[in-house]
């Protein structure tokens, strides 16, 4: 359907407006990314980018607010 058209990522995002601010148009949950899926009226995402290591254990580092991750910001606060 083209619903999500970067394959790689797991948000996908444009730009929108006069300001061309930056809005998420669809995500990619995964559970091996730490996406949380275990009620069905809500989920935890870690956002785009910040995998672990295959063998690493703890959490991914911070995630930067750019790219798909401000246009999930900007979905939320706008």
């Amino acid at each position: 359907m083209g619903l999500h058209k970067r394959p790689q990522a797991g948000i996908d995002s444009m730009e929108f407006g006069r300001e061309k601010d930056r809005i998420a148009t669809c995500i990619v949950a995964n559970e091996r990314r730490l996406d949380e899926m275990n009620d069905l009226n809500k989920l935890t995402y870690v956002g785009e980018g910040g995998n672990l290591k295959p063998n690493h254990v703890g959490l991914p580092a911070d995630q930067e607010l750019k790219g798909g991750n401000l246009g999930l910001w900007n979905n939320v606060s706008g």
